[in-house]
Parts: C-alpha cells; structure tokens; sequence
C-alpha cells in the first residue's frame, strides 16, 4: 500500500510537470494500484481501497493511453 501511495504521488508529479515520461510511469502506477488491489482483497475487509485501488488504474491506464495519442 505505500508503494501503491508513493507511486500516485510520482505520477501525479510527472503529470502536473508535463514529462515525456508520462505514458510510461502512468502505466507503471496503473499496475501497481492493480496489485495493490489484489493484495487488499487478500487482506480481507479493505473494499474501499479495493475500489479506489482499481478506479486508479483505469484513470492511470487511460492517461497512459491518451498520452500516446
């Protein structure tokens, strides 16, 4: 969960400074918060990082995605 946490906030770093790295550090993120995902629903009782987990991947996959565009 901090990996996923550190992640977001370079993501979010690299997007607001307009980086040429976008596409591929969004995709990164996007896998990461998938694990972190996973490894919540292992856990057990954790359904709002589940979710919020997953919705952060598909924004980060879709940024990603617009990014190569």
């Amino acid at each position: 969960m901090i990996n996923c946490a550190e992640i977001c906030q370079a993501c979010t770093n690299f997007l607001l400074g307009g980086s040429t790295f976008t596409e591929e550090i969004c995709t990164v993120c996007a896998d990461i918060c998938e694990a972190c995902a996973l490894s919540c629903e292992m856990i057990g009782d954790m359904e709002d990082c589940v979710r919020i987990c997953r919705e952060c991947s598909v924004s980060c996959r879709d940024i990603a995605q617009a990014a190569n565009a």
